[in-house]
């Protein structure tokens, strides 16, 4: 009688733990193209790479409608009339549309945050994601996005705060280009990146100084693959 219980919660758990979606019908909100597409429901995360991409059965990035007319990213439910005409304007010019063939959504919607000029280290965070999107896909690409997430990231290392969240996102402002400089391959920039993070000896987030010796270890060995946060190195 106990091995049907056993496998009903066995059942049950892996169920919690998958990642689920569903189909939806989405309505852009700048020029009404009602079409088909999905949205992530759940997911189970169970740790996360050094690039900070979460591990197990989940979306990462977070799956995000586009309009097929307009290549707009609904990236909020709802707009006012204000932004809605500040954002017609931005789809509407070549330079928009340029940028944006080819590219990922999450890219996409990097460009629309550029041109609402937001904040340097959340436009980094959406090109990361873009870049997780395209890892993938051909190396020069990939290289293409993960340099427009340093481009920002270095911008947002130059603004500092008293704030708890505003240190926080300066110091992993330095210590994601390390990264992304690993991942495409250019261990000297990787190398002089993690040579001056002098601003991360202190750190505020915990998992930060492990991390970076497994930077300086991965370096020196030349590596540019994925790898996870806490991995223990292969002897």
């Amino acid at each position: 009688m106990k091995r049907p219980v056993i496998f009903l919660l066995c059942l049950f758990s892996l169920r919690l733990a998958a990642h689920t979606f569903r189909s939806i019908e989405a309505t852009c909100p700048l020029d009404g193209t009602r079409f088909q597409t999905y949205e992530d429901s759940s997911g189970t995360s169970f740790g996360a790479r050094l690039d900070l991409r979460k591990i197990g059965p989940i979306a990462d990035p977070w799956s995000l409608s586009q309009c097929p007319t307009c290549q707009f990213p609904l990236f909020r439910d709802h707009f006012s009339e204000e932004e809605k005409k500040a954002l017609r304007k931005i789809v509407k010019e070549d330079r928009f549309k340029k940028a944006v063939k080819g590219q990922p959504v999450y890219f996409a919607l990097g460009v629309i945050k550029e041109e609402m000029q937001a904040d340097p280290y959340d436009i980094g965070w959406i090109f990361l994601q873009a870049s997780w999107e395209v890892e993938h896909e051909s190396d020069a690409q990939y290289q293409f996005v993960a340099k427009r997430a340093m481009q920002w990231f270095d911008q947002a290392a130059k603004q500092r705060s008293d704030s708890a969240e505003k240190q926080k996102q300066h110091q992993l402002a330095l210590y994601l280009p390390i990264e992304l400089s690993r991942r495409i391959g250019d261990f000297k920039s990787a190398s002089q990146r993690l040579a001056a993070t002098t601003d991360l000896s202190k750190s505020v987030i915990e998992w930060l100084p492990e991390a970076l010796k497994d930077q300086r270890r991965l370096i020196e060995a030349k590596d540019k693959t994925p790898h996870n946060l806490g991995e223990k190195p292969k002897k």
